[in-house]
């Protein structure tokens, strides 16, 4: 996040999440149906949006990091929330796509 010069970390992949999960189930299932979709999340505005990502892992993770100084992790909630009012006032809203998935199995091994 450049804005508090924070080095970008990307999470690891989860263990088991919509790609990799059938791979993982075949091992005790004959039969995967793997069905996802994509839905969305609608903030009317940036107050909701940065009240949702405060209780994210993702801001948990970086709140919890040792090389990040306590007045930066103070900073951020209101630097990302003016950076959300910038795209509120673009779009009239915070529009954030949402996967959803769930796998159906059958026949065990």
């Amino acid at each position: 996040m450049p804005a508090l010069d924070i080095s970008y970390e990307p999470e690891a992949p989860s263990p088991f999440n919509l790609d990799n999960g059938a791979a993982i189930l075949g091992n005790n299932f004959g039969q995967i149906e793997r069905h996802a979709f994509v839905d969305q999340e609608i903030y009317p505005n940036a107050e909701a949006f940065t009240q949702s990502y405060l209780t994210i892992g993702r801001y948990q993770n970086l709140i919890a990091r040792a090389d990040i100084p306590d007045k930066v992790k103070a900073d951020l909630p209101s630097i990302f929330c003016e950076l959300a009012e910038k795209i509120a006032d673009e779009q009239g809203a915070i529009h954030t796509p949402v996967l959803m998935g769930a796998f159906v199995c059958t026949k065990p091994r």
